[in-house]
């Protein structure tokens, strides 16, 4: 089973689909920041599983292909955030 970084959060904040539906990236939102990459490889470790948990729960003809980014809305924020501040 997928068990994440220990005193870490992930969640997914957004999901764009293709317009032919077959791919569709999955944008993850990971508290602490210094854990973004540590969780994304091991999100990227377990995406077959997540893809065969997908397919059998999801009743349409075609599950898209997921594919992992992080998203780095917040870390943008808060640099913006960060500069207004100086």
């Amino acid at each position: 089973d997928f068990e994440p970084p220990k005193d870490t959060l992930i969640s997914v904040s957004e999901v764009t689909v293709s317009l032919d539906l077959k791919n569709a990236t999955a944008f993850l939102s990971v508290i602490p920041n210094k854990k973004i990459g540590t969780s994304l490889k091991i999100i990227k470790k377990f995406s077959n599983h997540i893809q065969k948990e997908l397919n059998k729960t999801l009743f349409i003809r075609k599950v898209p292909k997921i594919n992992w980014d992080i998203d780095d809305r917040d870390l943008k924020y808060k640099e913006i955030e960060d500069a207004l501040n100086k």
